[in-house]
C-alpha cells in the first residue's frame, strides 16, 4: 500500500512540475504569451481548481483511513483523533471558501490577507503558515533524517515517528518555497525566505550525500525534479514577481495532502 501511495504522489508531483515550470518557461521566453503564467493564476483559473481539487482528496483520505482503520483495528486513540481534526478542517476550509460572506472572493482571498500578491508581510496568516511548512516539514523532518541517535530521544515515541513527514514530503515542500522570485523583491524582510529555502535545500542535499540508501528511485527522482525546479524558477523570476504565491500554495497544499495520505493510508492495513 505505501509503496502504491508513493509512487500516485510522485507521479502527481511530475505532473505539478511540468505543468508549472512550462507555464513559467513559457511566459518568460515567449512574448506572445508572456502572461500565460499571471492569467493562470487568476481567480477561479487552473491553480484554484488544483487547490478545491486537493482539499476534497485530502478529506477523502482522512473518511477512508477512519473507515480502514476501525475495520483493522489498527489506530489508537492518538491517530483517531488526529484524523478526524484534519478531516474537520478540511470540511472547514472547503465550505468556508464558498461562504456566502463573501462570495466573489476565492479560496486563497477567504484564507489569507492578499493570496495573489507577493506581500506577505502584511498577513499574519500566510506568515504562520509558512513558519508551520518550514517547521514541520522541512526542520523537524531533516533533523530526524540528518541527526538520527542523536536526538532519537526527542522523537522516541512511536506515534512520532509514524507521522514524520518522509523525504518525498519534504521534496514536495520546498518545491514550494522555490516557487518564488530570488532577483526581484520588494522588500529586504522577503530574503529572509530565500535564505531560509537555500539553508533548507542544501541541507536537504547534505543528507542525499550523506545517507543516499534513504533515497529510494522515487526519492532521487523527485530530488532532481526539485533541482531543475531551482534552475527553472531563477530564470522566471520575473514572472513569478508578477503572479505572487498562488502556486507556491497549490505545492504546500499537495505535500499537506501526501503526507496525510502517507501516514493514514499507509499503516491502515497493518503492513508493519
Amino acid at each position: 500500500m505505501r509503496d502504491r501511495i508513493k509512487s500516485l504522489f510522485s507521479y502527481t508531483f511530475f505532473f505539478l512540475f511540468v505543468f508549472v515550470s512550462l507555464a513559467l518557461l513559457v511566459s518568460t521566453f515567449s512574448e506572445t504569451f508572456s502572461q500565460l503564467y499571471a492569467l493562470l493564476t487568476q481567480s477561479g483559473r487552473i491553480f484554484d481548481i488544483f487547490l478545491y481539487s486537493l482539499i476534497l482528496i485530502g478529506f477523502g483520505f482522512c473518511i477512508t483511513a477512519l473507515i480502514l482503520s476501525s475495520w483493522n483495528q489498527q489506530y489508537d486513540l492518538y491517530y483517531k483523533t488526529l484524523i478526524i481534526c484534519f478531516a474537520l478542517g478540511f470540511v472547514f476550509v472547503f465550505c468556508f471558501s464558498f461562504s456566502k460572506v463573501k462570495s466573489d472572493a476565492d479560496l486563497l482571498e477567504l484564507i489569507f490577507y492578499d493570496g495573489r500578491s507577493e506581500d506577505f508581510s502584511k498577513d499574519s496568516y500566510a506568515i504562520i503558515v509558512f513558519a508551520m511548512m518550514y517547521i514541520f516539514f522541512i526542520i523537524l523532518p531533516l533533523s530526524y533524517y540528518l541527526l538520527g541517535e542523536k536526538i532519537k530521544k526527542f522523537f522516541s515515541r512511536d506515534f512520532l515517528i509514524r507521522i514524520m513527514p518522509s523525504i518525498n514530503i519534504v521534496i514536495y515542500t520546498l518545491m514550494g518555497f522555490a516557487l518564488q522570485s530570488f532577483f526581484y523583491k520588494s522588500k529586504s524582510v522577503y530574503y529572509l525566505d530565500l535564505f531560509l529555502f537555500f539553508v533548507a535545500f542544501l541541507s536537504l542535499l547534505a543528507l542525499f550525500f550523506y545517507k543516499k540508501k534513504i533515497f529510494g528511485f522515487y526519492e532521487k527522482t523527485n530530488l532532481l525534479f526539485l533541482c531543475l525546479g531551482v534552475v527553472f524558477f531563477i530564470l522566471s523570476s520575473n514572472r513569478i514577481d508578477e503572479a505572487g504565491f498562488v502556486g507556491r500554495y497549490c505545492f504546500f497544499a499537495f505535500a499537506l495532502v501526501a503526507w496525510c495520505g502517507e501516514w493514514m493510508l499507509g499503516y491502515a492495513n497493518k503492513e508493519e
